[in-house]
């Protein structure tokens, strides 16, 4: 099932690009869906073949400017995965710009487990960082996705916290190894 403009656009109805955070992209995957008034300069259409990276967007610097992908996702298919796919490739490209990748998976006809799997393994896979669910709209979408943006944003904190301790405590051991063989030689 391929989104519709009427789908996205009751998603978005009344609020605003900015409403999200600064610099946040809106990916649409696999439906040729023009950008709804307002979303212009921060929409993009995800192909099979990662075709939302082919404009200037793809370079690492512009890259890095984004805070976040959005992306809208119908129900699972080949079709998807192959978009997602694309996505993952061209986003390892350029791995330190890379920006947090939230999915917001519009169930429709599918089974909601089979999508609440699908959306699981994107995420068991490094694809995405994490999902929307319940299809918000307006500000409760808006509200949604920087509450998830936050949520990320500490678990990386967490995560550098971890790498600086345990930098540090191999500092630490090697200025102990070096200590005990100057001791050893005097």
């Amino acid at each position: 099932m391929s989104l519709t403009l009427q789908e996205v656009g009751r998603l978005l109805y009344g609020v605003s690009p900015e409403a999200f955070g600064e610099q946040v992209r809106f990916v649409v995957v696999g439906s040729d869906i023009e950008a709804p008034p307002g979303y212009e300069n921060q929409w993009s259409v995800l192909s099979p073949d990662g075709g939302v990276f082919e404009s200037s967007w793809a370079t690492g610097y512009e890259m890095s400017q984004t805070t976040a992908l959005v992306i809208f996702a119908g129900a699972p298919s080949d079709e998807q995965d192959a978009c997602f796919q694309g996505l993952s490739k061209r986003l390892r490209e350029h791995p330190l710009a890379a920006p947090p990748v939230l999915i917001v998976p519009l169930v429709g006809q599918a089974s909601f487990p089979e999508v609440r799997e699908w959306v699981e393994r994107l995420i068991r896979n490094s694809i995405v960082d994490d999902a929307v669910w319940g299809a918000p709209s307006g500000f409760g979408l808006a509200l949604a996705v920087q509450a998830k943006l936050r949520n990320v944003s500490m678990q990386l904190d967490r995560l550098a916290e971890e790498v600086d301790k345990r930098t540090d405590a191999a500092e630490q051991k090697n200025q102990l190894l070096h200590a005990m063989e100057y001791m050893r030689w005097q």
